[in-house]
């Protein structure tokens, strides 16, 4: 809970790599610039995120979200946020706001919370400069925002609309995700009890 730009988890990275992490339950107050759960900024290509999740609450002036405020640099890799975010501001979204990197790409992720007051806000990501953002969806019954990402609550917690998502293997073993229908997707390590068949190259 402070004024100061930059308000996560860690204020930034720099060559670091967050894995396999949840944080539930959030509560962060930040500034005008870049308030998230996990990372103000990524600021290096060696920067990584991946199969990660928060859920909780976000308020800032503006440039909030739920993940990580701007990435200029590094990648976002099969991460949720179930975050809320409260703003008077511009510039708020699901996963991050800004991607300012060529050579970045936020991948397989997606956003359920909901972005309360301001405007100019994006579903997944607010503003692309640079960078890939590929196979990313919001949930677009909880917020409406004017991107191409959106699905409705009830074809996102459908296995279908994440058919995309099924390649993915977590130390070449075990599915990253764990898609079912009737819940939003789930990364595999969350879940207490598992029934996986492993049939044609393939876990069902």
């Amino acid at each position: 809970n402070r004024s100061e730009n930059d308000q996560a988890l860690f204020s930034s990275l720099r060559g670091g790599a967050i894995t396999n992490l949840g944080l539930t339950s959030i509560n962060v107050v930040g500034g005008t610039q870049n308030a998230a759960a996990f990372v103000g900024q990524m600021t290096t290509q060696d920067d990584l995120i991946e199969n990660c999740f928060a859920t909780g609450n976000i308020s800032a002036a503006s440039n909030a979200a739920g993940l990580v405020g701007t990435v200029n640099g590094g990648n976002i890799l099969n991460c949720y946020s179930e975050v809320d975010i409260t703003t008077t501001g511009t510039g708020c979204a699901g996963i991050t706001t800004i991607v300012n990197n060529t050579y970045s790409t936020i991948k397989n992720c997606f956003y359920a919370g909901t972005i309360t007051g301001g405007s100019a806000h994006g579903g997944c990501v607010t503003t692309i400069k640079a960078g890939t953002v590929k196979d990313c969806f919001y949930d677009s019954t909880k917020n409406w925002f004017n991107t191409k990402d959106g699905l409705a609550t009830a074809v996102m917690q459908t296995a279908e609309a994440f058919s995309a998502w099924k390649d993915q293997y977590y130390n070449f073993e075990r599915p990253v995700w764990v898609l079912r229908d009737g819940s939003y997707p789930r990364l595999f390590y969350t879940e207490a009890t598992k029934y996986f068949i492993f049939a044609n190259n393939v876990y069902k």
